[in-house]
């Protein structure tokens, strides 16, 4: 539609040129509330910082002061699954940006980008570091369990499971092991340790009772998981069937020959006179 002007004496008119001045509202740079939107977070080893991801973006806020930092800025791609390196320098975090999940790590402050796979081909879940962040632990849609060796660049498979995703995994403190359950044939789901020192698999616990969420403890004398195998039925009082109640609890593994129970009785004796 056009605006026009008429000369009544010369019955002529012509076009009204309008020009409107935007003060661009809906393209300026502005602080978006992103609370209803963070699906994954980690706090930095040494709290003072945490990392998110929120409407595709890994961004890193203040415990208290400073700023609030977008380290991937790209809003055309979905960048996600942050995880912090122990020595707090890097964030680890999987994008979409090449059209496949591949593996990213970006500097703390944002100033520098490597990425880490190329070889994506389906969905990638999320990555744990070793202790000493020479390597990057994560899992896929194709039920496969890999590490990446950080300063080679290379992606090396562990395992590959026929049945389900391989996304239960612990590393030991001394970055030698990565403990993970994995399902059994028989629906079960046992207890796995991959040794670097050797490349081998070893299965641990025997797949009679459903055994997950491996973690190793802090000085790697135990390996702490979830089993249900407390089977108490109780019977229903109104269709008279049976049913098992609270069968999950927590357990641990003695991981060294020489190391003692931590449950085992303890009994005070007499001392015989000489």
């Amino acid at each position: 539609r056009y605006v026009y002007v008429l000369d009544l004496p010369s019955e002529e008119h012509h076009k009204v040129s309008v020009q409107l001045t935007s003060d661009y509202h809906t393209v300026r740079t502005e602080f978006v509330k992103v609370s209803d939107n963070i699906h994954d977070y980690e706090i930095s080893p040494d709290g003072k910082r945490a990392v998110f991801s929120a409407r595709g973006e890994v961004i890193t806020v203040p415990e208290k002061e400073g700023n609030t930092r977008n380290l991937t800025n790209s809003s055309g791609s979905h960048n996600k699954l942050p995880a912090w390196s122990p020595d707090g320098k890097w964030i680890a975090y999987i994008s979409d940006e090449t059209g496949e999940d591949e593996l990213y790590m970006v500097s703390q402050d944002g100033s520098e980008r490597v990425g880490l796979t190329t070889d994506g081909n389906c969905r990638r879940f999320g990555m744990k570091w070793s202790p000493n962040g020479k390597k990057l632990a994560f899992s896929d849609k194709n039920l496969k369990l890999y590490f990446i060796d950080i300063d080679k660049k290379e992606t090396v498979q562990i395992d590959r499971s026929d049945y389900t995703e391989l996304r239960d995994f612990s590393w030991s403190p001394d970055s030698r092991y990565l403990a993970y359950s994995k399902r059994l044939a028989n629906g079960i789901h046992a207890l796995f340790v991959y040794s670097f020192n050797d490349d081998r698999t070893r299965q641990i616990t025997p797949g009679y009772t459903n055994d997950f969420s491996p973690v190793f403890d802090p000085d790697g004398k135990y390996l702490y998981f979830l089993s249900e195998r407390n089977f108490n039925p109780i019977l229903s009082r109104y269709d008279f069937e049976f049913v098992n109640n609270a069968i999950t609890n927590l357990y641990l593994i003695i991981l060294s020959a020489d190391e003692k129970s931590p449950f085992a009785p303890e009994s005070d004796e007499a001392e015989i006179a000489e």
